[in-house]
């Protein structure tokens, strides 16, 4: 494997470490898989910058935004305690997701390694999520790696966006994405999580008309759509008819019928909106259930479960505009960029522009209703990859890319690269 993909493999297995390390098969290795994974991270950081001598496209705008987060800090009281911790996680882990991403995915061969190998986990955890479902039937949230069923909606509902980009684009056929898209959608019912189908639908909306300008067939595009849907409701709606329990976690809120879960998430929102105008400046990261005490199954709420809110509220007004900016603007210029895209770009490389925007959008979604600032790591390394993403597509407008190809694949056959 060149070194560029095993960069971008580790940097996956980094950011998603905490949805399969908690595994039993994985209960012997001696040392946190996290922090392995990071060490290898940083040391193909290291070796990228050497080698580029340049710290990549986006750097100067996610600084910015980084250091607008300083303004949550406080002296620290006691080292053990939660708010330390946060801090201290927001600013290595979660900070080495979103800058390793600027200097490690910044071609699309990276950045379609890097997808790719969520894509892979994802279709793990579904298919095992699949087997539960067979032996146990859905009476219960499903338990996969024994993670948070969250994580295995959240990476079921991905895999399915990035299988349906490739079947759109004819990378994948119809006998291999059918059963994938099927596995994909039960790890997601089975998780019983809202926000990622919700995230997986309106992603799929948007991305599914840029890609149709982009030279898609409209009929398998829409056509997959229509049926997807249609199928997923029926699905849910016969097995809510029947009783089953996470299936009626996705109905009954159509329904109008609001579970104790979605009443504590629309108290933590309230609140925490009537509590941001009175601090400009944060009330400090980690100390949110000092000022809000909103319980869910007897549990004190620690965030809001909403990333711009969280920021907002305890790193204070800069942050959370320089955040909602940065965002913004990231996800809008690589929409255009992949709707603009030239008639003569292959379908892989159209497929990998609109998994730029489409990936960002998903987990942005997926951070607005659950998940803390660390929690949403996979957010941070989008973002990270959507900056790398701009910056290369406009290196190659400028005509820098092609003249440079050549050059380039040589010496990056050279070092192995």
């Amino acid at each position: 494997m060149p070194i560029s993909n095993a960069a971008a493999v580790l940097f996956a297995l980094f950011v998603f470490a905490g949805y399969y390390k908690a595994a039993d098969a994985l209960q012997f290795m001696p040392i946190d898989l996290t922090l392995l994974f990071a060490a290898g991270t940083l040391v193909f950081c290291g070796f990228e910058i050497w080698r580029t001598l340049s710290l990549g496209p986006g750097i100067l705008p996610m600084l910015a935004v980084f250091a607008a987060l300083t303004i949550g800090l406080h002296w620290p009281e006691n080292l053990g305690s939660y708010p330390v911790q946060k801090e201290l996680r927001l600013f290595s882990l979660t900070a080495l997701s979103a800058f390793a991403a600027l200097i490690l995915l910044r071609t699309e061969a990276r950045r379609r390694t890097f997808t790719y190998t969520i894509c892979l986990l994802g279709l793990v955890m579904a298919g095992l999520a699949a087997i539960e479902a067979a032996r146990h039937g859905l009476s219960a949230r499903t338990l996969i790696f024994n993670a948070n069923p969250i994580l295995l909606g959240r990476t079921s509902g991905f895999t399915g966006l990035v299988l349906c980009l490739l079947y759109w684009r004819g990378l994948l056929s119809a006998w291999l994405f059918v059963p994938a898209m099927l596995v994909a959608l039960v790890g997601l019912v089975a998780s019983g999580t809202k926000a990622p189908l919700l995230a997986l639908l309106l992603t799929v909306l948007v991305i599914a008309h840029i890609a149709v300008v982009n030279g898609a067939s409209l009929k398998r595009t829409w056509g997959t759509l229509i049926a997807g849907c249609l199928g997923l409701a029926a699905a849910l709606a016969y097995l809510s008819w029947n009783g089953v329990h996470v299936a009626r976690r996705f109905v009954f809120p159509l329904m109008g019928e609001w579970r104790p879960t979605d009443d504590s998430r629309l108290a933590l929102w309230q609140q925490t909106l009537k509590l941001i105008p009175t601090h400009p400046f944060g009330i400090g990261w980690g100390r949110f259930n000092e000022w809000i005490q909103v319980f869910d199954a007897g549990r004190l709420m620690r965030h809001p479960h909403n990333i711009a809110l969280e920021i907002f509220v305890e790193a204070g007004w800069l942050a959370g505009i320089a955040f909602l900016i940065l965002v913004v603007a990231s996800l809008f210029l690589s929409l255009r960029a992949a709707y603009q895209a030239p008639a003569t770009v292959s379908p892989a490389s159209s497929a990998g522009m609109l998994l730029v925007p489409a990936g960002l959008m998903y987990w942005l979604i997926c951070a607005a209703f659950s998940g803390d600032v660390n929690d949403n790591r996979p957010l941070w390394a989008l973002l990270g990859m959507t900056l790398a993403a701009l910056g290369s597509w406009k290196h190659a407008r400028s005509g820098g890319f092609e003249g440079g190809a050549e050059a380039k694949k040589g010496r990056e056959s050279a070092t192995g690269v």
